[in-house]
């Protein structure tokens, strides 16, 4: 097979975390300079520019949500801000200069085999003037939250006369002071209801549990000065935030009935403390703890005693010219409707066609939802890879952990294409199925697996996004390809364990230092 000059060596589409992420990755680990990264909006940082409701912020800890390679010693609080964040992700963009094409759609990535390259075609969101590409690598970096969802079963949505929007494309022109207004999900609540004028009706389709920990605390300024001048504090921090989150999923992946009781039991008394108790019944959830997102603090809960707030129920049937009508024919007027409804993540909404001319859609489909070999790699789909793939999200860590830990994966697969060592890289079918039958196993009976959520299928099949253990398990899986799970094609000799010398080097070494310590002991 041929492979010819291309116009770059990597695309990268999205410039969200992720996408920055692994721009850094390649310029830091490969010095790599001949790369694209297409944005299709105005500006970086994904969901913290797209997300801009009132009150949006990360519920991650933000030592922990910043990448360890460019750790931020100065940040004021526990949880930042949206526009905090955005800052963060635009400063690195312009320090590491990243090749940045804003305002660029891409329309269709296709593989040329003959070639051993892509073709990307894309265009200019504003203009519409078209442009082709040519790379050796597309990694996908579109993130898991960037389609938003709203109920499929709600007629009447078009009718509304009033404002209706989805709290991802939140509309600031619109002062809610004095209004009525719908607001289906509850993240947003403590924040529209603060002003005493705005009445709120919130219609809640499922209960939810709550940790009760202090959000977005203050870090005081000495706590940042011992950050930023005493070595290695920070990084012990962040270790410390990785292991209580890591200790949060043991306790909640428990499948003893006794222990998971007992930890419902001590979720229930978070509720029954913070909420008024005409509400408890509906408030506490019938299914494990974990099963859905946690919601952070207990901002939510007090919010409940506000005289104009008020919570239902019943559901939504339909959506008329001037409110809605719910599942019990109860009529209510609103000036706005918020749908704070999710998004969609079942589905692919890129054009990318791999060697047999099939797309990463039909490829889902085919095998009865999204999957792919370590969440990274797709069997059929030659150097195409995902950051945030299929069974990566964790219900209890960072996703930057997990997005800077596939970018430090994926430099080793890409670093043989880049160096001319081989021409393509493919996970293998057998791999790829192994793989995911055992996720599959071990996500049955799990929590994820007692309730409806956006983890699934349509709400209530396969678990698509959940990884089903540990972040530690995860960065060890990751931590260097098993090449024996890879089809390579133009080797040209080149061996991929050639730097296996090294870890038997450090091993040893290591079964030396043990040996010496026993002998030491026993001496």
């Amino acid at each position: 097979m041929s492979s010819t000059t291309p116009s770059t060596q990597v695309v990268i589409i999205g410039a969200g975390i992720g996408g920055l992420s692994m721009g850094i990755a390649l310029k830091r680990k490969l010095k790599l300079h001949e790369f694209k990264i297409f944005e299709l909006s105005g500006d970086v940082g994904g969901t913290w520019h797209h997300n801009t409701y009132p009150g949006c912020a990360s519920d991650t800890d933000t030592h922990w949500y910043s990448l360890s390679t460019n750790k931020n010693p100065f940040w004021k609080k526990t949880q930042v801000s949206q526009i905090e964040l955005k800052e963060y992700w635009k400063g690195l963009a312009e320090k590491y200069s990243l090749p940045l094409i804003l305002n660029r759609e891409v329309v269709s990535v296709d593989w040329d085999n003959s070639k051993q390259l892509y073709k990307v075609s894309s265009k200019d969101s504003q203009t519409q003037a078209v442009f082709e590409d040519s790379a050796r690598v597309v990694i996908s970096a579109i993130g898991v939250l960037n389609v938003p969802s709203f109920p499929r079963e709600l007629e009447g949505i078009r009718d509304f006369k009033g404002s209706a929007f989805h709290s991802a494309q939140w509309d600031h022109s619109i002062d809610l002071k004095n209004k009525r207004v719908a607001l289906a999900s509850s993240q947003l609540i403590p924040i529209i209801s603060e002003d005493p004028s705005t009445e709120v009706v919130n219609f809640c389709r499922s209960s939810h549990w709550f940790l009760d920990i202090p959000v977005m605390a203050p870090i005081s300024a000495t706590m940042q000065m011992i950050f930023a001048h005493i070595p290695f504090v920070m990084r012990f921090y962040r270790m410390w935030i990785m292991f209580r989150n890591e200790l949060l999923y043991l306790f909640l992946s428990v499948r003893q009935n006794w222990l998971r009781a007992l930890i419902t039991k001590q979720f229930e008394g978070c509720i029954k403390n913070n909420a008024p108790l005409e509400y408890h019944s509906q408030l506490i959830p019938k299914r494990w703890v974990g099963c859905k997102r946690l919601i952070i603090g207990t901002g939510y809960l007090s919010a409940l005693h506000r005289p104009n707030f008020d919570l239902n129920y019943d559901g939504i049937s339909k959506i008329t010219d001037d409110g809605l009508i719910t599942k019990k024919g109860k009529k209510f007027t609103f000036d706005v409707i918020i749908f704070a409804t999710g998004f969609v993540t079942d589905k692919y909404p890129l054009n990318v066609r791999g060697i047999a001319g099939e797309t990463v859609q039909e490829y889902y489909d085919r095998k009865g939802g999204p999957e792919a070999y370590l969440g990274v790699s797709l069997p059929g789909f030659p150097n195409f890879f995902m950051i945030l793939g299929p069974n990566t999200v964790t219900s209890h860590g960072s996703v930057l952990f997990t997005e800077e830990v596939q970018a430090e994966y994926l430099i080793q697969l890409i670093r043989p294409i880049i160096q001319g060592h081989v021409t393509s890289v493919e996970v293998t079918p057998e791999a790829n199925e192994v793989f995911n039958t055992a996720i599959q196993q071990r996500l049955e009976g799990s929590m994820w697996s007692s309730c409806t959520s956006w983890y699934r299928l349509g709400h209530q099949g396969k678990i698509v996004t959940q990884w089903p253990g540990y972040l530690t398990e995860y960065w060890w899986r990751l931590r260097r390809p098993i090449w024996r799970d890879y089809h390579m094609t133009g080797r040209n000799g080149w061996k991929p364990n050639q730097d296996a010398s090294i870890w038997i080097v450090i091993l040893g070494l290591g079964g030396l230092v043990l040996t010496s310590i026993n002998w030491a002991a026993n001496k």
